[in-house]
């Protein structure tokens, strides 16, 4: 079965897209059958169509893609995905997602999985991120913007895996376009408050990654970040 790299959030609009973007491509570029799935979208399925557009063929059968395989659950209303699900009278189990990741992970070799706003936020049922981590036990890439604020929710989203009994994790900090008093320090804090989290810093590549050409085109300058990334996450050792 294919591993499993669950990406998350502090919160909405953290970066997961771009970073499962950037990880999907450098492991293709490296040889690796991989798969990037946004299992719940909601309000749009941009995100997604970005992640099937830098998948080119179906791991199995050699075919182009289908927006619903890359994102099975979406939803219209901008809400989080239990309420617009809610909305819509439909129902989503956390055995729902499980038994579409495990089709998807026979298929391939690993499986980067978005999710949806924050740690905690509700996706289906009486479950979150938090819940389908611990089902799956995989590793956690949090996404973090860098800006004010970042060093209590990247302290809480850790906090809160480490109850759960998740240990393996790592820390991407995404630069904005516009610095704030406290975006020179805060890797550097970070790093000392939570001196076991391996934690790389991803420059800001601009407002518009909207193509799969101007995700190629930033992964080359980015691969020692992704590299230490993926190692850390991966890495059996």
């Amino acid at each position: 079965m294919a591993a499993v790299i669950f990406i998350t959030g502090t919160d909405t609009g953290a970066g997961k897209t771009i970073l499962t973007a950037l990880i999907c491509e450098r492991l293709q570029q490296c040889g690796t059958r991989v798969f990037a799935w946004k299992p719940f979208s909601s309000g749009g399925r941009e995100d997604a169509a970005l992640l099937r557009s830098i998948l080119s063929t179906d791991p199995q059968g050699g075919v182009e893609i289908g927006i619903n395989k890359v994102n099975p659950f979406a939803f219209r209303s901008g809400v989080t995905p239990l309420l617009a699900a809610r909305q819509e009278g439909f129902v989503v189990r956390q055995q729902d997602v499980t038994t579409q990741l495990n089709q998807i992970r026979s298929e391939t070799e690993v499986v980067l999985v978005e999710g949806a706003g924050g740690l905690l936020s509700p996706l289906g049922e009486g479950f979150s991120a938090l819940e389908l981590i611990c089902e799956w036990k995989c590793p956690v890439l949090i996404a973090a913007r860098n800006r004010l604020g970042v060093i209590n929710q990247v302290r809480l989203t850790v906090a809160a895996l480490h109850s759960a009994g998740v240990s393996r994790m790592a820390l991407a900090l995404s630069d904005e376009e516009s610095e704030d008093a406290s975006s020179t320090s805060n890797a550097s804090l970070i790093r000392e408050c939570l001196p076991q989290l391996p934690q790389v810093t991803i420059p800001y590549l601009g407002g518009n990654l909207t193509t799969a050409e101007l995700i190629r085109q930033n992964v080359s300058r980015l691969t020692l970040p992704l590299q230490t990334l993926i190692g850390a996450l991966l890495d059996p050792t």
